[in-house]
């Protein structure tokens, strides 16, 4: 059985780890079908997990893969020109 869990990370982005088990088709050949991606069984378990993550997801990623994250751009501490609310420490 597949696993899917999504992480939301502290800037409110979310990052989706898969794991494929034997049953999961094998990756496409031709990278232009169906996105290029992988696809998972059909009896996937989905989780998500808010942040801060439990201590059983350890291994939860901590930094936004985005290129050009405007909260890991700040340094993950800003102030909000919105409403005024100053060092704010998520997204």
């Amino acid at each position: 059985m597949c696993t899917e869990t999504a992480y939301t990370l502290r800037c409110e982005h979310v990052v989706t780890r898969r794991l494929y088990c034997s049953d999961a088709p094998p990756p496409p050949t031709n990278p232009r079908s169906r996105g290029g991606e992988r696809r998972t069984c059909r009896k996937c378990i989905r989780n998500s997990v808010p942040w801060p993550p439990p201590p059983e997801y350890g291994g939860a990623p901590s930094r936004c893969p985005l290129a050009r994250c405007p909260y890991e751009e700040r340094g993950g501490c800003w102030n909000c020109c919105w409403c005024g609310k100053e060092w704010n420490e998520k997204g």
